[in-house]
């Protein structure tokens, strides 16, 4: 399968957030934190003021990472079917490429395979909370790359 890594335009708003509420109703520990047309207009504003690349077959969204001016990645998520693939690690090198002195995150305690996945790609965890630091009011960490 060709999967492209593409910037994401504003009509693709509605077809990430999907990608993001997808994994939402997958998880189980994860709370019901906006409603559906909320999310798709966080994804807008996201899109308006974020660099945000999508990987794509053909048309469709398979996943997304978004990363603020500061090297802040805000999300990275992959479509149910593509987690796995190396989708993520290559929309992660994009980010990569795109941020001189490097990238900080945070991700949840529980979502053991992202702390995997980003500590396999050279990320450190660097200090936690007990859900202060995100609207799900969940333990996360934060995690940190630096070149």
């Amino acid at each position: 399968m060709t999967v492209a890594i593409t910037p994401a335009s504003a009509s693709d708003a509605r077809e990430l957030a999907a990608i993001l509420i997808d994994w939402a109703s997958e998880t189980p520990w994860m709370p019901d934190v906006y409603p559906p047309a909320e999310t798709e207009a966080l994804f807008a504003r996201l899109i308006a003021t974020r660099t945000v690349w999508v990987a794509r077959h053909g048309e469709r969204p398979l996943g997304f990472v978004a990363v603020d001016g500061g090297g802040y990645v805000d999300a990275l998520y992959l479509r149910d079917g593509s987690r796995g693939s190396g989708l993520g690690a290559r929309l992660l090198d994009r980010a990569k490429a795109h941020a001189p002195g490097g990238l900080a995150l945070r991700t949840f305690r529980q979502a053991e395979a992202a702390r995997r996945f980003y500590l396999r790609a050279g990320f450190a965890e660097i200090e936690g909370s007990e859900g202060s630091e995100n609207d799900a009011g969940l333990p996360d960490i934060r995690l940190e790359w630096r070149r």
